[in-house]
C-alpha cells in the first residue's frame, strides 16, 4: 500500500520520480481516463455470456485512479509484478491484470495526445531553419529511432531476425517523428525487429502518409537517400572519400546537429520510462502500445511545462 495515491501524494518528489508527473499533472491527465476505465469495466460486466448477476464476484482491490497510477509507475520504473503488487498491496497476478486492463486506455490517450500535438504543430508553421532549409511554409519534423533489448528468441531463425548489428544484441526498434520546434512527438511507427537499416524502416512505417504533404524531414546518416526520395528532406553531409571535409560542410553539419538534437531530447524523455529502456520481459507483446502511451505522457508534460 506504499504507493497508493492517498499515500504517494503526500510526498511530491517521490510522486514525480515514480510517475514522471507532478500530482497536479497526474490528476489532469487521468481525470477522463478514470471515466473511460469505468466504462470499460461496465461493458465487461454487461457482456452477454456473463454467468453471475451484476454485483457478484470479487471487488477490485484498487480504485480506478490507483489502477492508472500503478500502470504509469510500471511504465516509469518497470518493476516485476511481484514488486509492483507489494508496493500497491495486491497480489502479483492482480498487478498483471491491472496493467493489462489499463495499458490500452493509456495507449488510446497517447494517440489522442499525439493528435493534439499535430494540431499544435500546425499552428507553429513558418519558422526558419537557416542553413538547412529556406523558410519552411509547412511543418518541419525530425525522424529518429531507438532500440530496446529483448530476451533472445529460442528459435534460431527468429533470433537472427531480431539481432541488431549496431547494438550487438537482440532488440526491438521504434521510430518517432518529432516537431523540430517543440520536440512534441507527432508520429510513432509500429515497432519492428532491430535488424535492418533505419531508412528501410522509415519506408515501411507509413509516416509520410500520416503527416501533411508539405512536411520537411530531417534525419541522421542512418537515412541515406532520404533527400532524394522526398522534396523537402535533409541529412548531414558525408565526408568525400579520400578527401578532406570542406569547411562549408562542417558548418552545415554543425547547424544541422544543433537543430536535430531536439529529437534526442524527446527520445531521452521517452527512455526515462524504464519499460522502454530495460530488457523487455514481455516477449515483444504490446511494445508499440507502450511507446504510444509513454509518448502521450511526454507530449502532455511538454505542453504543461513549457511555453512554445
Amino acid at each position: 500500500m506504499i504507493f497508493k495515491y492517498t499515500n504517494l501524494k503526500k510526498h511530491p518528489p517521490v510522486f514525480r520520480a515514480a510517475t514522471g508527473l507532478s500530482r497536479t499533472e497526474f490528476d489532469d491527465y487521468t481525470s477522463l481516463l478514470t471515466i473511460k476505465l469505468a466504462e470499460q469495466g461496465r461493458k465487461t460486466l454487461e457482456r452477454s455470456d456473463r454467468q453471475r448477476a451484476i454485483g457478484g464476484g470479487r471487488n477490485q482491490d484498487l480504485d480506478k485512479r490507483d489502477q492508472l497510477l500503478l500502470t504509469i509507475v510500471w511504465l516509469r520504473l518497470y518493476p516485476t509484478c511481484e514488486v509492483l503488487g507489494y508496493l500497491f498491496g495486491i497480489s502479483d497476478s492482480s498487478a498483471y491484470r491491472v496493467v493489462k486492463r489499463c495499458l490500452p486506455i493509456l495507449e488510446e490517450a497517447g494517440r489522442e495526445e499525439i493528435e493534439r500535438s499535430q494540431v499544435h504543430a500546425a499552428r507553429k508553421r513558418g519558422y526558419n531553419l537557416a542553413g538547412i532549409f529556406e523558410q519552411i511554409p509547412g511543418l518541419a519534423v525530425i525522424v529518429d529511432t531507438f532500440e530496446q533489448e529483448i530476451e533472445r528468441p529460442s528459435n534460431r531463425q527468429e533470433a537472427d531476425r531480431y539481432y541488431s548489428g549496431k547494438k550487438k544484441r537482440h532488440t526491438l526498434k521504434s521510430q518517432v517523428t518529432v516537431d523540430a520546434y517543440t520536440g512534441e512527438i507527432l508520429d510513432v511507427a509500429p515497432s519492428e525487429s532491430g535488424r535492418g537499416q533505419d531508412k528501410g524502416y522509415f519506408n515501411r512505417s507509413g509516416t509520410v502518409e500520416r503527416l501533411p504533404e508539405d512536411t520537411a524531414y530531417m534525419a541522421d546518416l542512418g537515412y541515406p537517400g532520404l533527400e532524394k526520395d522526398l522534396p523537402n528532406a535533409a541529412i548531414p553531409r558525408k565526408k568525400p572519400r579520400e578527401k578532406p571535409r570542406p569547411q562549408e560542410d562542417k558548418e552545415h553539419n554543425t547547424k544541422f546537429a544543433s537543430k536535430r538534437v531536439v529529437v534526442e531530447h524527446s527520445i531521452g524523455q521517452i527512455r526515462n520510462h524504464q519499460a522502454l529502456t530495460n530488457r523487455d520481459r514481455h516477449h515483444r507483446r504490446h511494445h508499440t502500445d507502450r511507446v504510444v502511451a509513454v509518448s502521450g505522457i511526454v507530449n502532455f508534460t511538454k505542453r504543461s511545462r513549457y511555453v512554445f
